[in-house]
């Protein structure tokens, strides 16, 4: 099968909710108790994680060593806002040539990650600033245009590739509807916080051909910022750009195995509309309505989303590893299906299967495919 990007699929569009009046007020109700409990232990969870927030933390987050900084040791260094992309410099800089600093160390969500005044120093100190772009870093934008302006550049990377937006789902939910339902979607969508004006969908690492597509500006930025010879650069851009294309081509593979009708998705947030975009699924509802883990559900998001999952036939919804969600759990309780915890917005830990860019994605393919293969069975 060509490695070329596949032809985008349908997204299925939510269903109207039905059933007895009874049922759904008891429903609602559980998903209010749902939803107050669910924020109370995300805030709990909050205050444990070790996210680097505050100007007194004192922890250095980044993937270096720490010995060293990059001025100290006459070594460039590379800051990224997540783990994903420090991996992806690392690989890009010959895994060496460069220190690299990740303010969002891995096993933290980027989307809801404070910056400390250490943060701020590293960013003051680097060479270049590697970011996602899209509203991802939201808690960063400030700082970064304050350092741009001070003259160190700050590559986006989403600046760099074709983006998926909000509206692109929406718009191929509408394309399935008889006119009257997509006008009954339209007025639900807009009651939840569903964003109509299409914002970009910030989870581009989820399709590594996107992704290498960017790496050779990426490298030639790096090589203009810091003076690394460019060739030697360009070299190494092209054996990880080899890498990212067998990836790839093993996803597809492993893909093949699923019959098409398996190939739907629900997750707990919009994290993996890329990934389906690549590969040939649907997204067919998710937890929270938006891109981000910052967002929370309503209940009539919920109810409307049980009844998806009935009609879909839905076997599983698929988590984050760094959001603990007592709302999906419920959910997935009361629909009879499984809940599977995925790395999203962070590599996993030093020597796991997901410690790299490389890993991440293959091992959250086969995850999903195993999951759906398996009806959401432990295997």
């Amino acid at each position: 099968m060509s490695a070329s990007m596949r032809p985008r699929e349908q997204v299925s569009p939510p269903l109207r909710s039905s059933g007895s009046g009874r049922r759904r007020r008891r429903q609602a109700t559980r998903f209010a108790v749902l939803i107050c409990s669910g924020a109370l232990l995300v805030a709990a969870c909050a205050g444990d994680d070790a996210t680097g927030s505050g100007a007194d933390a004192g922890t250095d987050s980044g993937t270096g060593s720490g010995v060293d900084s990059g001025a100290d040791s006459g070594v460039p260094t590379v800051v990224t806002s997540m783990s994903i992309w420090a991996d992806v410099v690392e690989n890009v800089t010959c895994n060496g040539l460069v220190q690299v600093e990740s303010l969002a160390p891995p096993g933290v969500d980027t989307h809801t990650y404070e910056p400390s005044l250490r943060d701020r120093a590293k960013m003051d100190d680097a060479s270049i600033i590697v970011v996602n772009g899209q509203g991802l870093e939201a808690t960063l934008e400030d700082t970064l245009d304050v350092v741009a302006a001070d003259g160190t550049p700050v590559f986006v990377i989403g600046d760099h590739i074709d983006l998926l937006t909000a509206a692109d789902s929406e718009d191929d939910q509408a394309d399935d509807r008889p006119d009257d339902e997509s006008d009954e979607h339209a007025d639900a969508a807009d009651a939840h916080g569903h964003d109509h004006e299409g914002g970009a969908d910030p989870h581009i690492w989820f399709d590594p051909v996107r992704i290498s597509g960017t790496l050779d500006e990426l490298a030639d930025t790096i090589a203009e910022a810091t003076g690394l010879p460019e060739a030697e650069l360009a070299a190494c851009t092209q054996d990880y750009k080899d890498a990212l294309h067998d990836a790839h081509t093993d996803i597809v593979d492993l893909v093949e195995s699923l019959a098409p009708e398996q190939r739907v998705l629900v997750t707990n947030h919009d994290s993996l509309r890329y990934f389906a975009d690549r590969y040939g699924f649907r997204v067919v509802g998710t937890v929270i309505p938006a891109a981000t883990t910052a967002a929370q559900a309503s209940i009539a998001r919920l109810e409307e989303l049980a009844h998806v999952i009935d009609h879909e036939g839905v076997v599983a919804i698929f988590g984050d590893t760094t959001h603990a969600s007592a709302t999906l759990e419920e959910l997935a309780s009361q629909a009879g299906v499984a809940v599977v915890s995925l790395n999203t917005d962070s590599l996993g830990p030093a020597r796991s299967a997901h410690s790299t860019y490389i890993g991440l994605l293959t091992t959250n393919a086969e995850v999903i495919v195993a999951a759906l293969q398996s009806g959401g069975k432990e295997q």
